[in-house]
This record gives C-alpha cells, sequence and structure tokens, in this order.
C-alpha cells in the first residue's frame, strides 16, 4: 500500500487525541528526561570533586603548588565548559499552551501542519509519538500502535479506558 493512501487518516487520527494542553504537557515531560543533562550533571559532581581535591593538595603541600595550579586551572576551565553546556541544555525555551494554540492557529490546525511536513519531519513526529505503523497484505490492513512506555500519553479527555476490577 502506498504511504499517501493512509496519510490522511493517520494525519486526522493523530489530530484526535493532540491538542495544545498535551503537547505543553510533553515538552516538560521530555525535559525531565534527558540523559544529556544527567551526563553533564555527573560530569560537573565528579570535577568538583577533582577540583576539592587539587585545592586539598595545595593546602597540604604549598611546595606543590605551581604544579597542582595548571591542573586545577585545566579542571576548573573543564568544570565551566560543562555547566555552560548544561545550561544551554536545559534552558531551551518551553512552549506555553497560548504559544502552542497560536503557531497551530497559523499553520491551520495540527491535520494541516502535518500534511504540510517533510517525509523526515513526519518521520521525527511518529518517532516522537511512538507510533507503530503495520500493513497487512492480505486484508489490505493497515494497523496503528502506540508505544506508551516510550512516550508520555495524557488523554487530554482523562482516562477513558476500561480497567479490570482486582480479583476480576
Amino acid at each position: 500500500m502506498r504511504e499517501d493512501a493512509i496519510l490522511e487518516r493517520l494525519d486526522e487520527w493523530i489530530a484526535s487525541f493532540t491538542n495544545a494542553e498535551w503537547l505543553a504537557a510533553g515538552q516538560e515531560a521530555a525535559r525531565g528526561e534527558n540523559p544529556a543533562a544527567a551526563a553533564l550533571h555527573e560530569r560537573i559532581k565528579e570535577l568538583d570533586r577533582k577540583i576539592e581535591n587539587l585545592l586539598g593538595a595545595i593546602e597540604n603541600a604549598p611546595e606543590s603548588a605551581a604544579l597542582l595550579a595548571k591542573k586545577l586551572s585545566q579542571r576548573t576551565s573543564e568544570r565551566d565548559e560543562a555547566g555552560a553546556k548544561l545550561k544551554r541544555l536545559t534552558t531551551a525555551t518551553q512552549l506555553t499552551v497560548a504559544d502552542i494554540t497560536t503557531i497551530l492557529d497559523q499553520l491551520g490546525g495540527i491535520v494541516k501542519a502535518l500534511k504540510g511536513a517533510t517525509a523526515e519531519e513526519r518521520a521525527e513526529i511518529y518517532e516522537a509519538l511512538a507510533l507503530k505503523v503495520t500493513y497487512e497484505p492480505e486484508p489490505r490492513l493497515v494497523t496503528v500502535e502506540v508505544d506508551q512506555a516510550r512516550g508520555v500519553w495524557m488523554c487530554p479527555r482523562g482516562d477513558l479506558n476500561p480497567h479490570p476490577l482486582d480479583g476480576d
């Protein structure tokens, strides 16, 4: 089956559960799961420990201060660089619900925005939504699944899924 044969219905389906509030909430969750930021935090802790050790060594052996000062300067520079990277990474602008609503209105809505997206942009969107599309040729059936474990999935209308009671 050709991709363009399913895109319109897929875009409409995505628009059915996607709204500005949901998109805004997803930004916050995505920021909290940033492995690069976690790695930088660990690197900064490690460099702080090394700097503290170097300062202690200089205090305990003033005759080695000149030799250790070069290493201290290097570690301080590394720590400053890691701190700057962390700041750039964590101070990315977060859009408000109003900002997202304005952008979606300017784009003509989610369906129109998706329709105008390039193949690469669509791939990024589908990856971010954790979509899995499967085609079964015999019944000519396309199934779209969402890997809820990979993303933040909150129904904008609340939890509408029935849940079995314990013991049933």
